[in-house]
């Protein structure tokens, strides 16, 4: 779940309710925490008992913004905390493209709750797409610039969110069509392409990306989702099996 970092008090009560009920469904939440629409998302998982998993765009050891640091030790306990950067990197505005390509790529759908034209949070949109991902967007208010993006995606193609069934629906639908290995954790049909790629000797994102024909995007995000569970691993500036 992304969206704006100056939400609407509407944009910020649609968020948490989202959250929950996605939540009580028995499903994930992942953002970015965020000022906003993230920091709303991961309330929503927690007031609802359930997990949630925070993307940052800092090193797991520092905080951002700093104000966040009661919910970033919320959702530690009661979830998880994860980045790509090093201990100890400071909030770097480059970081925070980065960050939204592991959230994207960690989920089997985003859902877009408020942004304008020019948000961040449509290159969140853009990510989940290249990804092969679900795009959701939740309409508001036609007069209100921070619902522009929303409606500009719902014209593009993106599913239209007016109560978490829209959601669940697609996503069960989704689920049910992923093929499972016949042991091990349960992968889908581009995991079990880059797994099957992967040897003892280390293989760049490049390396893969032209001998399986998939995109940037598609390779990094897969190779973050088989890091997760331990299939693989980096290694002298490529991946192995693990």
């Amino acid at each position: 779940m992304v969206g704006s970092r100056n939400p609407t008090r509407s944009g910020l009560k649609n968020a948490r309710r989202i959250a929950a009920e996605l939540t009580a469904s028995g499903m994930v939440v992942v953002s970015g925490m965020a000022l906003g629409i993230d920091a709303a998302s991961h309330q929503g998982a927690l007031e609802e008992n359930g997990y949630t998993l925070a993307v940052l765009g800092t090193g797991c050891d520092q905080v951002y913004p700093a104000r966040h640091y009661k919910l970033a030790k919320n959702i530690a306990d009661q979830g998880i905390l994860i980045s790509e950067f090093p201990l100890r990197m400071p909030a770097m505005p480059g970081n925070f493209p980065r960050r939204n390509r592991v959230v994207t790529g960690l989920s089997l759908g985003t859902v877009l709750v408020e942004a304008t034209p020019r948000s961040g949070s449509l290159i969140s949109a853009r990510f989940c797409m290249e990804q092969g991902r679900e795009v959701f967007a939740v309409p508001g208010n036609i007069n209100s610039k921070q619902s522009q993006g929303c409606h500009q995606l719902i014209g593009d193609g993106a599913t239209l969110v007016e109560s978490v069934d829209d959601i669940s629906s697609q996503l069960s639908f989704m689920a049910s069509r992923a093929p499972v290995t016949k042991t091990g954790p349960k992968l889908t049909a581009i995991q079990l392409e880059i797994y099957d790629a992967l040897d003892t000797e280390p293989q760049r994102v490049d390396q893969i990306e032209v001998v399986l024909g998939l995109t940037v995007g598609q390779v990094m995000s897969t190779l973050v989702e088989l890091e997760i569970v331990g299939l693989v691993a980096q290694d002298k500036g490529g991946y192995v099996r693990s």
